[in-house]
């Protein structure tokens, strides 16, 4: 670990750490140092300088830096690392010197004594620099020897090469040249018919495409079929719940088909059944075909006394202009929901929903 070199970025980042004031500021969030990318923070990590941690400290999740002991040990042997020319270089300057000052006042050392010993280290980093040109000069040597290695078994594969064309006959050497196109003939071939496939499968594509086309056609000119009932839910139907027509049905005998019942509807008045529609889309926000409770109903026209009210909601239902139903779970059912309920063949209806 003592030979590991750091960017100056990164051993600012490790001295303003170790020099921190308090041990909240030893473990700063990354955000505070940013002259360090996270480039430069997850190569600290992974030499095990620093621990890098994601934690929620006073209400705040952030990154945060920790420094381990191996980057102890590493900032007490490169206490001579450069830093960058950065104003938080001169923070943690300030800091050291405040470090250095409380040292001199618990202890017999001298100021002078320090800055001896700062000379001598001084000389200390002259002979590690001296040591690492040492071996850099001795890894320009290595890669030289490499280069000449290399420029040597080149020289001898040219000269093979030329020997063999030297002595090989004019017959061979054009044997030699086609076998050599024969592979980008074929391939060239190969090349030429990939379009005519490809012009082909889109040709088939189109005649498919035409014939659903067709079909659509001839199914939209077809007809449409009379008396066959419609299978589309309403939008917000409930799948529990279970149309009450056949109840209705069970309750009046004389149950008129649906064009029998708008005839009888709008000849008897549809005025009261005018302020149930009104209703409905009021209570359902000006949309059909949504659930409305009855209780809400009820109270909505609460001049309309309750049985004139079931009898309007039967006839209404008749000519398919609503459609009732009940609530079949029994937790969705409130006190209210029970009481305002419509009683058809013993069973009970809550809620009624517009169909136009």
């Amino acid at each position: 670990m003592d030979t590991v070199e750091l960017e100056p970025e990164q051993a600012l980042a490790i001295f303003s750490m170790v020099f921190a004031a308090t041990a909240v500021d030893r473990e700063p969030m990354a955000s505070t140092l940013k002259f360090l990318n996270r480039a430069q923070r997850e190569r600290l990590a992974g030499l095990r300088l620093i621990e890098l941690s994601s934690e929620r400290r006073g209400g705040r999740k952030a990154d945060y830096l920790k420094l381990t002991d191996e980057g102890w040990h590493w900032a007490s042997e490169h206490l001579d690392a450069p830093v960058p020319p950065l104003a938080h270089a001169a923070n943690v300057l300030h800091a050291v010197l405040r470090k250095l000052q409380a040292h001199l006042r618990s202890s017999t050392e001298s100021l002078s004594s320090i800055a001896t010993a700062a000379v001598a280290e001084s000389r200390r980093s002259s002979t590690k620099a001296a040591s690492r040109n040492g071996r850099s000069t001795s890894a320009k040597r290595q890669k030289t020897k490499l280069a000449e290695q290399n420029a040597q078994s080149i020289g001898r594969k040219s000269k093979g090469t030329e020997h063999r064309v030297g002595t090989s006959t004019p017959k061979s050497i054009a044997a030699e040249r086609k076998t050599k196109s024969a592979p980008k003939k074929a391939n060239a071939a190969e090349n030429k018919a990939k379009p005519a496939t490809r012009r082909a499968k889109t040709t088939e594509r189109k005649a498919k495409s035409a014939k659903k086309r067709s079909n659509t056609a001839e199914n939209r000119a077809k007809p449409a079929k009379k008396g066959k009932p419609s299978t589309t839910k309403p939008r917000g139907y409930d799948s529990r719940m279970k149309p009450s027509l056949s109840a209705a049905a069970a309750l009046d005998t004389t149950l008129m088909t649906a064009p029998q019942a708008t005839q009888h509807y709008v000849a008897n008045g549809g005025a009261l059944g005018e302020r149930v529609r009104r209703a409905c889309l009021e209570l359902a926000g000006g949309m059909a075909r949504r659930r409305v409770r009855l209780h809400e109903l009820r109270s909505r026209l609460s001049d309309v006394s309750r049985e004139r009210l079931d009898r309007e909601l039967l006839e209404l239902q008749r000519a398919e202009k609503v459609v009732l139903y009940r609530i079949d779970d029994p937790t969705d059912v409130a006190v209210e929901d029970e009481s305002a309920a419509l009683q058809v063949a013993g069973l009970s209806h809550h809620i009624v929903y517009l169909e136009q």
